[in-house]
């Protein structure tokens, strides 16, 4: 998971890999065509002392080349709560598309 290696923390870096093989998304809410939210669950379980104080945060040429995705995964003590996704322009339709190990 590429937004987890962006943090300098390896303990919560960890963390992160193993949430996000447990991980279920329980909702996704769209944006207006803009990007939309991802709720999780299933990670009850799992617990780490490990705490972030702002989101994490990715982002990536579009497509298209001209605009932006943006990635930010928010926490709660530790696990992942919900992450946002959106876009400078319209969200890619195709997400096939979208490649993380860019730059």
């Amino acid at each position: 998971m590429k937004i987890a290696s962006q943090v300098n923390d390896s303990r919560l870096s960890d963390a992160l890999v193993t949430q996000v093989n447990a991980v279920n998304v329980s909702a996704r809410t769209d944006k207006s065509g803009g990007g939309y939210y991802l709720d999780f669950s299933g990670l009850e379980g799992l617990s780490t002392d490990c705490l972030a104080r702002h989101p994490l945060e990715l982002d990536v040429a579009a497509p298209d080349g001209k605009n932006r995705l943006f990635f930010h995964l928010y926490l709660e003590h530790g696990r992942m709560s919900f992450m946002e996704l959106s876009s400078t322009g319209e969200w890619p339709e195709d997400e096939t598309e979208i490649r993380l190990d860019v730059g």
